[in-house]
């Protein structure tokens, strides 16, 4: 899974690049080649679970420490 991150991350840098490059941002002395980025496939349904359970779980935890705060 660590792999897919940083694969992930490494093409969302280059996506961002190149929106900076089409819009002129990076300035005209930068040599900066757009890159061919082929989009990637949306995340597998057990993926998209762990993240909304792992979320409902940490807000929970959240609440319970906010309340041990207060009381």
């Amino acid at each position: 899974a660590k792999g897919l991150c940083q694969e992930r991350a490494y093409v969302s840098g280059l996506e961002a690049a190149n929106v900076l490059e089409s819009e002129g941002v990076l300035g005209r002395a930068t040599r900066f080649k757009s890159h061919r980025v082929i989009p990637i496939r949306e995340d597998e349904p057990q993926v998209v679970l762990g993240r909304i359970a792992n979320k409902q779980v940490g807000d929970g935890c959240r609440e319970r420490r906010e309340e041990g705060e207060r009381g």
